[in-house]
Parts: C-alpha cells; sequence; structure tokens
C-alpha cells in the first residue's frame, strides 16, 4: 500500500470522525487542521475565534487555499493585516513560500517577525525575502537561528549583516539545547552565563546548564543533582517577592 493510499485513507477516515464525533461548531477549526478544502469552502456563519483558531493550523501546515478563503473574510472584517502577519511568521517558521507570498500580497508588514521565523526553521531563502522587503533586526535573527540549530543562518547574521548580540544567541542556543553554538557564542563573546544556565534549564537541557555553571562555580548547587543525573529539576524560582506583588528588579540587573 503506497504512502499516498495511506495518506488519503487516514484523511477520509478522519473527516468521518470528526463528522460523527465533533461538535459542528469545531467543523471549521477540525477542517482547516487537515486541509479540507471542500468543507472550509462550503462553511457559513463562522466566528472571528473560528477563523483566528483555524488559520494558525493552516498557515504551520501551509494549506494556500484555505489560507486565502480566511484572508479573503478577513478583508470585509477589516482584521486581514492582523491576519497577515500571524501568517507571516507561522509560514516563514515552516518554509512556505508560496504562503509567505500570500502574506505579503495581502499586507503583511512585520519582516522582522517574518526574519526570525525564518531564521529559527533555517529557510535562508525567506531569510533573504524577509530582508528584500525590510527586515532589519539581524540580532534577533541571529538568536532564533541559534535557537533554531543553524549555523549556516547563524553566519550569515553575523558576517553579511553584522549581528554583535552574541549574549542573545547564547542564551537561545541553551534554550534549544544546541552545545556547539552555545559555545561559539562565547568565543565570541558571550558572557550571559546565568541567562544561558536559566534558559539551559527552561529548556530541560542538564548538559548545557552544567557549562554555563562552570562559569560560576557554586552558584547552582540546588541544580547539581539534575546537572548529573541523579535528581529531579528543581521547581522554578519566583520573581516575587514573599511580601509584595511587585517585580523584583534586581532579577534583571
Amino acid at each position: 500500500m503506497t504512502e499516498k493510499l495511506l495518506h488519503e485513507i487516514f484523511n477520509d477516515a478522519a473527516y468521518i470522525i470528526l463528522d460523527m464525533a465533533w461538535p459542528k461548531k469545531c467543523d471549521f477549526i477540525a477542517a482547516c487542521y487537515y486541509g479540507n478544502f471542500e468543507k472550509v469552502k462550503s462553511t457559513r456563519y463562522i466566528s472571528f475565534n473560528q477563523l483566528e483558531k483555524g488559520f494558525e493550523p493552516t498557515c504551520k501546515a501551509g494549506y494556500n487555499a484555505i489560507a486565502i478563503i480566511i484572508l479573503e473574510i478577513m478583508k470585509t472584517r477589516k482584521s486581514v493585516y492582523k491576519f497577515c502577519d500571524l501568517g507571516l511568521g507561522y509560514a516563514c517558521y515552516g518554509g512556505h513560500l508560496i504562503l509567505v507570498q500570500i502574506m505579503i500580497k495581502y499586507g503583511a508588514k512585520h519582516f522582522d517577525w517574518g526574519l526570525r521565523s525564518a531564521c529559527e526553521g533555517g529557510y535562508p531563502d525567506l531569510v533573504d525575502l524577509m530582508i528584500e522587503n525590510g527586515a532589519n533586526n539581524f540580532n534577533s535573527g541571529l538568536s532564533f537561528a541559534c535557537k533554531g540549530n543553524n549555523p549556516e543562518l547563524v553566519d550569515l547574521m553575523i558576517h553579511k549583516y553584522g549581528a554583535r548580540e552574541f549574549n542573545y544567541g547564547l542564551t537561545s542556543a541553551c534554550e534549544g539545547g544546541h552545545k556547539d553554538l552555545a559555545k561559539f557564542m562565547i568565543t565570541l563573546g558571550a558572557t550571559e552565563y546565568i541567562g544561558g544556565f536559566f534558559s539551559s534549564v527552561k529548556g530541560n537541557h542538564p548538559d548545557l546548564a552544567k557549562l554555563m555553571a562552570e562559569y560560576n562555580p557554586g552558584l547552582y548547587s540546588e541544580y547539581q543533582p539534575w546537572m548529573n543525573g541523579t535528581g529531579p529539576l528543581p521547581p522554578p524560582v519566583s520573581l516575587y517577592d514573599d511580601d509584595s506583588d511587585e517585580y523584583d528588579s534586581d532579577e534583571y540587573d
């Protein structure tokens, strides 16, 4: 049985199950999720909430025709630009070039969001397209290229476009669990070891946390069992004082 046939059988079965078991108000969202163009096209009286919830999976999967239907509906409700910018980010992250072009045609303007999404997703052609349209936050691009473990784009942001916020790259590489890029950021001058440590904790990467802790010996003793693989991850530290609802500004110094 071919992969294509299996895919068709799966989709047919999914639609039958959705028709039988899902509440009707969810039909539109489910149709977007599974790329069921005919069901989307035939749906009437769609709420803004349904459109918003259906648009994200549509763009992430690269369903061009369904995206156009939603954008055309949003044109009548004067919310199309917000949707275009959201769609631009999702489409760039997924590498969907045609869908990116559709978002631009309908009025997407936040090309820096597209740039960082393309850097994280690892799509140089989309990075170039975003820059051609005016994106210029290359430090953000560097950060997200590190988070997505895309050395080629890290190199592009640094050497072609002059990104120099290596601390951003360090913390993002730590959060993503990419040790080689974290080390590379340190060789370039990154020193945000505390941020790198807690980004490693956030991403649950004890090997990187241990690397960051080497630059601050003894500072994170409560995390040692977790870093050594002999204990659980400690609970997160609150950013609030015990007797106050205000943020502790020292956490951000």
